[in-house]
């Protein structure tokens, strides 16, 4: 064989060799793309916990939808609850990063370095963890499941669609009423027992004030303001614990109120201990069967104020500025003038020279 044979020869192998491996059954077809949980379904989870480094908060269904069991079963947003759980299990196998534990710390997915984890529990008690971490870019985020060293890009799930916090999942507003309504309203401290009456639309009063007080309605208007909305912190759950401090209330509020054209109502509302780590207040509504956890902002000026805080002070004197000039309130008229008669006259002073 020349040589001339011989290399068109290794040529013809090369050029199978390449055929062969480019064709062979398989290879070059893309791996299929599944679910990362694959078979689960929003239906098929009970419970979700969501943990980051510090915190976590778990939610579970209870009923026709979601509830906080740690909180007795307060009713959490369903379409919160429904939403998160669907992002997680819509992420899929597309955008393999990494396939090796080595790379978990970097990518913030490991087991005790992640930014947050996701762990949902079946109907037929199985746990599904997925660890998310970092964001390399703009809605796209590293997942990996906790049976597996494969990392994943995401863009179906971000750390921000994830919330340990109550006010992400329960609707924070506890007391709600229209200011309107309101028509009479007793605030009862350590200080004082206080009764305000609305007199017309815009006009209150307080309740047996003295010939020479003047209520001030201003800050009254503060206090119904609170009323429109009063928020919570979040939910503490049915039970009335010694903690919360209903044995010695700080205030209690009394709501009289009625609607244009509709039935009298009265809301009462229990202000318990303030807690001594948050420094919030506990909360209970006559309308609510949970006591709450509210900012102290919020209710510290029914707890408080007393009596001297909703009447006008009275004006105090000018004071005098020092060294000021009295006013001139009158002045004497001269009528009669004397006539001069003699002059004495000014002799010359002697000019008193310095001593040498």
């Amino acid at each position: 064989m020349t040589r001339t044979n011989q290399i068109l020869s290794g040529i013809l192998v090369a050029q199978l060799a390449i055929i062969a491996f480019l064709f062979w059954p398989g290879r070059g077809a893309s791996a299929a793309v599944t679910k990362l949980y694959t078979g689960v379904t929003l239906d098929d989870i009970q419970s979700m916990t969501v943990s980051s480094t510090d915190k976590s908060i778990t939610i579970t269904r209870g009923g026709d939808g979601w509830v906080l069991p740690e909180a007795e079963d307060y009713p959490v947003q369903a379409v919160q609850a429904s939403d998160t759980i669907s992002k997680v299990l819509n992420i899929d196998t597309r955008r393999l990063v990494a396939s090796n534990s080595t790379s978990h710390k970097r990518l913030e997915v490991a087991d005790d370095n992640f930014v947050n984890k996701v762990e949902l529990t079946t109907k037929d008690g199985k746990t599904l963890t997925l660890y998310v971490g970092s964001s390399p870019s703009f809605r796209s985020t590293n997942v990996r499941t906790g049976d597996s060293d494969n990392v994943y890009l995401t863009s179906s799930l971000a750390s921000s669609d994830l919330h340990t916090d109550y006010g992400s999942w329960v609707n924070t507003t506890y007391v709600a009423i229209p200011t309107t309504d309101v028509q009479a309203v007793t605030v009862q401290n350590a200080n004082a027992t206080l009764d305000f009456t609305k007199v017309s639309t815009d006009t209150w009063t307080l309740a047996d004030l003295a010939a020479d007080e003047t209520f001030n309605q201003n800050n009254l208007s503060s206090l119904l303001t609170r009323l429109t909305g009063l928020n919570m912190v979040k939910p503490l759950g049915k039970t009335a614990k010694p903690e919360y401090g209903m044995d010695a209330l700080q205030a209690t509020i009394t709501v009289q109120s009625q609607p244009a054209g509709g039935q009298a109502k009265t809301t009462t509302l229990l202000i318990g201990a303030q807690l001594p780590e948050s420094k919030n207040y506990v909360l209970k509504s006559s309308e609510s069967d949970y006591y709450v956890e509210v900012a102290s902002f919020s209710v510290e000026n029914f707890v408080n104020r007393g009596r001297s805080d909703y009447l006008q002070a009275p004006p105090t004197p000018a004071a005098e500025t020092p060294g000021a000039t009295s006013a001139i309130t009158e002045t004497g008229i001269l009528t009669d003038f004397n006539a001069i008669t003699t002059t004495t006259p000014i002799t010359a002073t002697e000019v008193v020279t310095p001593a040498q």
